[in-house]
This record gives C-alpha cells, structure tokens and sequence, in this order.
C-alpha cells in the first residue's frame, strides 16, 4: 500500500527533524570539546572560571577545578612561575647599588665613567656576610676616592676597599652595618650545567633591583678581555640579560643559590644583546 501525501511529508518532516537533532549534538561535542581544548591549552585559570560564571545563568560563584583535572604542563608552568618568584625575594634583598667617585682616567672598564673632573661610576655588589663584606667587580671600585652603597631597603653606607684583584676582576669592600643585614647562599659553580636556568640580579642603568632570567648558555668561556696573560678567564656565559650597571651583581640558581659575579658582556651597541659573563 503506498503512503498518502500526508504520511509521506510527515515521515520526512520527521527524518529532517531526526536529522538535525543529530546534527546539534553532533556540534554541541565538537563545540565542548574545542572550547575546552582552547581553555586549558592556553593555560588560562581565570577563562575556566570566567566560563562557569556565564553558564550559570548570572551567578557568580566560582567553582574550583580540583587539581587532579589540571593538565601537568599548566602545573609545570605555574610551579616555575612561583620558584622564579621565591629566588627574586630571596636574593634582591642581598643585591646592593654602589656609587664609585674616583681620580681622573680611573675607573676606565666603567661604563658610566664621566670625563672631565672627578669620575663616578655605578655597578652592582651582593652581600657574602651578615659583618658586612661585599662582592663586587674589581673594575667597579678601581681607583675609588669614595665609595657609597646603597642597600634594598635604601639604607646607605660608607664603604671600605678590603681586597681588589684585577686578574679575576673580584674586589671585596665591606659596610659596617648597624643591625641585621641579609645575606646571599654562595653555592658551587663547578655543579652548574649548560642549559640551566639562571637569574642576574643587579641595578642596570640605575634601575636599582633588576631581576632577569636566563640559561646558562655556555661554560668555561674565554673572552680575551685583557691581554694580561695572569688575567683570569674563565666564565659562565648567559642569556639572561646583564646591561652596564649590572657589573658586582650575582647570578643564582634556582634554588637561589650564587654560582657567580656578573661582570662582562658581548656587545656592538653598549647594551645587552644575548651574551653575558659571570666569573
């Protein structure tokens, strides 16, 4: 028997309505799976819960994303973020800003030397004991008449030459501090491995608390930056970025530990461009 008109345009009224149903749930999976794919995969905690506050009719309870659904490289990132973080409060509080007034034609290897008069220049030390000894470049306080350092929490101090080597272009000058001072965990170059991550912490240009990141890019590197044939040379090379001022400053671990004493960089323009030295 065949169908009346009637029944004809319902069962294909019918199989177009099976069909798009079928083709809404279809999209509505690719639609979930996509958007979802796009929240995670940009490791971005604030859409997920911007997400859940739109579907939920105007309210705004956050709803907590247990950290079992988390994917692993969205917790590496923000384990990363949270270390470098930890090691920039450990270690600026050690990192001090030195000021360097010295004879005419001294101070020679700085890069804010002024001519005419007496010279200033500027660099970076970091504290090795809570008495009061700093680290610094032998090149920063080279022929100095007046040495003034100044702490992170700003206080300032006279300081005194203690020892200079310019065959390592290390120096030691010491503040005499009337109460507790912070000090920086030496720790062991010769564990350093290229490829590890690093940071400087120095006064670049004045900018007083400088915090940059980087890899050891290189060991062992010859610069040939004196032809002194005592002079030392032996570096760590670095990505992370080490401008003039940057001079005395440390490069640490992260564990925030001192593996080195920024000191020298490659440079055709003055300022950073990708190589950096520590001793």
């Amino acid at each position: 028997m065949s169908d009346t008109p009637n029944q004809t345009a319902s069962r294909a009224l019918t199989n177009r309505t099976i069909g798009l149903v079928l083709v809404g749930l279809l999209t509505g999976i690719l639609l979930t799976l996509w958007f979802g794919d796009m929240i995670w995969s940009g490791n971005r905690p604030v859409d997920v819960q911007r997400t859940v506050q739109l579907g939920s009719e105007g309210k705004s309870d956050i709803v907590a994303i247990p950290e079992s659904e988390i994917p692993t490289q969205y917790l590496d990132v923000m384990s990363m973020n949270e270390v470098f973080k930890a090691v920039s409060r450990s270690v600026t509080p050690t990192v001090v800003f030195i000021e360097v007034e010295s004879l005419p034609g001294t101070n020679l290897l700085s890069p804010f030397s002024q001519r005419g008069g007496a010279s200033q220049s500027l660099g970076s030390g970091v504290i090795i004991s809570d008495d009061g000894y700093i680290v610094t470049n032998n090149h920063v306080i080279e022929g100095a008449t007046r040495i003034r350092v100044t702490l992170n929490d700003k206080r300032e101090f006279n300081a005194r030459v203690v020892g200079a080597d310019p065959t390592t272009d290390l120096a030691v000058i010491q503040i005499v501090p009337e109460r507790d001072i912070p000090v920086v965990v030496l720790g062991d170059a010769d564990r350093v491995e290229v490829g590890e991550w690093v940071l400087a912490v120095g006064n670049p240009f004045r900018l007083t608390s400088t915090v940059t990141a980087g890899i050891v890019s290189a060991k062992h590197r010859v610069i040939n930056t004196d032809p002194d044939p005592r002079r030392f040379d032996d570096f760590i090379q670095t990505d992370a970025a080490i401008n003039p001022g940057n001079s005395g400053g440390p490069l640490v671990d992260l564990d925030g530990n001192m593996i080195g004493v920024n000191t020298a960089i490659v440079s055709r323009s003055g300022g950073f461009m990708g190589v950096g030295f520590a001793i």
